[in-house]
C-alpha cells in the first residue's frame, strides 16, 4: 500500500495468548525528527500474517498489545510492525476534535452576545455563560501598578471596598495613618458592613509593616510588626538590664528582652577568652584579628536553656572570610559539629546586628532548650587575617514574664520568685549603715541587721530583723523584732510622714478592779480585760509549787501538795501490778518442781519436791535465804492406794539459810519404825 512502512530493527519475543512483547537490539521509543520510531496504532505481527494493533510503547523493548497474541510463539526472531500513515492518524483526530467542538463549550460560548467589561466562563450549571460586571469598570484601574494617593481626614477609617490606596508622608496624620511610619500603601480587606483589617507597608525611612482592626466598627490602634530589618536594629531588643550605651532607653519599658549575660564596652569585651586572635581597641569596641586557624571567642555561660533563648551582638568585619558559626558545650557534650546554629546576615565593612533564636538549631534540634548551657563559642572566620570589630554580644531572655526574678526586690508581674526574695527563705535581707529604713523599697519585705553597722532611723542600737509591708505609694508600716531581747516596736508611715517608734511587746497589768468577773490592766488611756481563773484551774493556780512535791485535790476547787519522793516517782510510771510489784524489789524465779520469790518486805519463800533414795539426807534451797530460814516444811506424798497399815512420816532438822535435813520413816501397825527410802516429800521454806 502506498505511503505504508515498517519496522524491523532487532528481534522480538512473544508468548502465545499473551499481549507482552520483548524487544533485543530494538529502539522503538527512539526519536526519529521529533517523532517516535513506533507508536499507539501500529501492528505488530505482519511478518506471519497476523497484524495486532499496538495498546502503547512502554519503552525501547517493550510493547503492549490490544488483544492477545494468538501464535505462534517466537523467542528473539525477526518480526515486523507495520506503521499506520501519519496523515489517516491525523484526520481521524481532527474528526474527533471538531465532533466535541460541535456539541460541548465551545459550541455554547458561540451562542453568548458580546458584552462589554464581561468575562465568559462556566456557570453553576456546568454551562457556558457570561459572569458577573467588573462594577464601574474600577477593578483594571485598581491593578495597575500604582493606587489613588489619599488625602482626606480620616481617608483610611472609611474605605468600603476591598483594595489599596497610597498614603504620603504629608497626609499621614491626616488620613489616620501609623505615627511615625511614614510614606506608604495601606491595604484593606473588607470582611463586612462593620469589619475589616488593614496592613500598612511602609516605603519611608520606617521600613517596617502596620496592621489594625475595625470590629463592630471600633478600630484598634496600629500594631508595628516585626520585619527582617526591625530585629536586624540592636534598638529593638528593649530590656531593663541593657545599658542605655546600647539600647535605647525609651524602649526599654516594653519589656520584651532582658539580658542573661552582656558584654558590652572595650573593658568588658575584652575579658572574653579568645584562641587565635589578637585583641586590640577602638573607642568603646573590641578589635580581633585572626592569627591562625579557626580562631575562636568564646564565653561562659552557665544557664539554662529554656530561659537564655537568644544569643544577640553587633559586629563589622573588615576583612577575612566567614564562617559564622555558634557552638555551646553542655554537661551532655563539648563543642560539636551536631550542636550549632549558623546566620548568614552579614556584608563585610557594615555593622550588622545578629539576633539568633537559638531554640531553633542549624543542627541539634532542641537541645539548646532542653540543656544547660556551660559555654558559648562564636566562630566568626576560620583563617588567619580576619579582622572583627565587636560593639556587644550577651545571650538574652525570652520574655520577662517567663523568667524568674532579678533580684530579690524584683516585682515584676509573674516572675517567679528565688529563693531569699524579699527576705524569704533563709534569712531576711541584710542591711548595713549605708541604709536607711525611711527609704527601703517599696515591697513588702523581711529585713535585717546587726548590732554594729545597722541602718538608719532603727529604733535601737541592736541585731534585730523587721517586717516592712508597703501599703501604697506614700503608706506603709514596719514591725521590729530585736533578737537580744524580747522587745517589739511598731510605726507607720502615712502621707510619707513616718510616726515615732512605739514599743508593742509589754504586759497588761493594773488594779484587781473586777468588771464582770475580770480583772482589768490599764496601760496609759488603755486597757485590756484578762477573764478570772475559776473552779478547779484557779485551785491549781493557787497552789505553791516546790521541789519533789504532789498536787491533789482536796475539794471540788481546793487542792493541796504532799511529798513526791523519788521512790514514788519510780512507781508512777509502772502500767501494771507486776512491774509496780518489781519496782518495788520483789523477785520470782523457779516453776512448780523448785522455785524462790522474794517480797517487797524482805521475806523470802522457798518451795520445792524431793525424792531420795536414802532415808535421811540434806535437801538445799534452789537460791539461798539472804539472812536465815527460820522455819521449813516437808510432807510426805505418798499415795497409800488405800492401805491402812503403814504410815510415812517426814522430818526436819539442822535447818539454816542453805538448807535442812529430811528424815522419812515408815511406821507399820503393832509400832515397826524404820527409816523409809525415797519418799515422795514436797516442802515449804519461809526466811529473810
Amino acid at each position: 500500500m502506498a505511503g505504508e512502512a515498517y519496522y524491523n530493527t532487532g528481534t522480538a519475543t512473544v508468548a502465545a495468548n499473551s499481549k507482552t512483547v520483548t524487544g533485543t537490539g530494538t529502539n522503538w521509543l527512539s526519536a526519529v525528527g521529533g517523532l517516535t520510531a513506533i507508536k499507539a496504532g501500529d501492528k505488530f505481527g505482519i511478518h506471519v500474517g497476523r497484524p495486532i494493533i499496538i495498546a502503547s510503547v512502554d519503552s525501547n523493548t517493550q510493547l503492549t498489545l490490544e488483544d492477545n497474541w494468538p501464535g505462534p510463539a517466537q523467542t528473539n526472531a525477526a518480526y515486523k510492525i507495520e506503521l499506520t500513515n501519519p496523515d489517516v492518524i491525523a484526520v481521524e483526530a481532527m474528526r474527533r476534535l471538531l465532533g466535541s467542538l460541535g456539541s460541548g463549550v465551545l459550541y455554547g460560548l458561540s451562542q453568548l452576545p458580546s458584552t462589554p467589561s464581561r468575562l465568559l466562563g462556566i456557570d453553576e450549571n456546568g454551562l457556558a455563560a457570561l459572569l458577573a460586571t467588573i462594577p464601574n469598570g474600577q477593578l483594571p484601574t485598581r491593578l495597575q501598578a500604582q493606587p489613588a494617593f489619599v488625602t482626606a481626614a480620616n481617608a483610611l477609617d472609611t474605605i468600603s471596598e476591598t483594595g489599596w490606596v497610597s498614603v504620603a508622608a504629608s497626609s499621614l496624620t491626616t488620613v489616620n495613618g501609623p505615627a511615625g511610619a511614614g510614606a506608604g500603601v495601606c491595604i484593606t480587606q473588607i470582611h463586612n458592613a462593620a469589619a475589616f483589617s488593614q496592613w500598612y507597608v511602609s516605603i519611608g525611612v520606617d521600613n517596617a509593616v502596620y496592621f489594625r482592626r475595625r470590629v463592630s466598627g471600633v478600630f484598634s490602634s496600629w500594631a508595628k510588626l516585626a520585619t527582617e530589618d526591625f530585629a536586624k536594629n540592636a534598638s529593638n531588643m528593649t530590656t531593663g538590664d541593657i545599658p542605655d550605651a546600647v539600647l535605647n532607653p525609651g524602649l526599654k519599658t516594653a519589656g520584651l528582652l532582658s539580658a542573661e549575660l552582656l558584654f558590652s564596652g572595650y573593658a568588658r569585651l575584652n575579658t572574653v577568652p579568645t584562641g587565635n586572635y589578637s585583641k586590640a581597641q577602638n573607642g568603646d569596641n573590641l578589635v580581633l584579628t585572626a592569627t591562625g586557624t579557626d580562631p575562636q571567642f568564646a564565653f561562659g555561660l552557665n544557664a539554662p536553656g529554656n530561659r537564655a533563648r537568644y544569643l544577640a551582638f553587633r559586629i563589622k568585619r573588615t576583612a577575612g572570610s566567614f564562617e559564622n558559626t555558634v557552638f555551646y558545650s553542655t554537661p551532655s557534650h563539648n563543642f560539636s559539629n551536631s550542636f550549632r546554629k549558623l546566620w548568614t546576615r552579614e556584608v563585610s565593612g557594615e555593622w550588622t546586628t545578629v539576633v539568633l533564636d537559638m531554640w531553633d538549631l542549624t543542627t541539634g534540634g532542641t537541645d539548646w532548650k532542653n540543656s544547660t548551657i556551660n559555654n558559648v563559642r562564636v566562630d566568626f572566620t576560620e583563617a588567619a587575617g580576619g579582622v572583627i570589630e565587636v560593639a556587644w554580644i550577651g545571650v538574652f531572655r525570652d520574655s520577662p514574664a517567663t523568667y524568674p526574678q532579678d533580684t530579690i526586690t524584683d516585682t515584676r508581674t509573674g516572675a517567679p520568685m528565688i529563693v531569699g526574695a524579699f527576705g524569704l527563705g533563709g534569712s531576711g535581707i541584710q542591711l548595713t549603715g549605708s541604709d536607711d529604713l525611711n527609704s527601703l523599697p517599696a515591697v513588702t519585705a523581711f529585713y535585717k541587721w546587726n548590732t554594729s553597722g545597722g541602718p538608719a532611723n532603727r529604733p535601737v542600737g541592736e541585731a534585730a530583723s523587721m517586717i516592712n509591708q508597703h501599703f501604697a505609694a506614700d503608706a506603709a508600716a514596719q514591725t521590729v523584732f530585736s533578737i537580744s531581747n524580747a522587745f517589739i516596736w511598731h510605726r507607720k508611715k502615712v502621707a510619707n510622714v513616718w510616726t515615732e517608734w512605739t514599743r508593742i511587746d509589754g504586759d497588761v497589768s493594773g488594779p484587781a478592779v473586777a468588771i464582770d468577773n475580770a480583772p482589768v490592766g490599764f496601760s496609759g488611756t488603755s486597757g485590756k480585760s484578762i477573764k478570772q481563773l475559776t473552779g478547779p484551774v484557779a485551785a491549781l493556780h493557787a497552789v505553791t509549787g516546790a521541789a519533789n512535791k504532789l498536787a491533789y485535790f482536796t475539794g471540788a476547787a481546793a487542792m493541796a501538795t504532799t511529798d513526791l519522793t523519788a521512790f514514788a516517782r519510780t512507781v508512777l510510771d509502772d502500767t501494771t501490778g507486776a512491774a509496780m510489784f518489781a519496782t518495788m524489789g520483789a523477785t520470782f524465779s523457779g516453776n512448780a518442781t523448785a522455785g524462790s520469790a522474794k517480797l517487797p518486805s524482805g521475806l523470802e519463800l522457798k518451795w520445792g519436791t524431793s525424792v531420795n533414795s536414802l532415808s535421811d539426807f540434806r535437801q538445799l534451797f534452789p537460791i539461798a535465804f539472804a539472812n536465815d530460814c527460820f522455819v521449813a516444811l516437808p510432807v510426805n506424798t505418798f499415795d497409800y492406794g488405800g492401805a491402812t497399815d503403814r504410815f510415812i512420816g517426814a522430818s526436819t532438822s539442822n535447818v539454816d539459810k542453805n538448807g535442812f535435813d529430811i528424815r522419812a520413816r515408815n511406821i507399820t501397825n503393832g509400832g515397826g519404825v524404820a527409816g523409809q527410802g525415797n519418799a515422795p516429800v514436797r516442802w515449804l521454806a519461809v526466811g529473810w
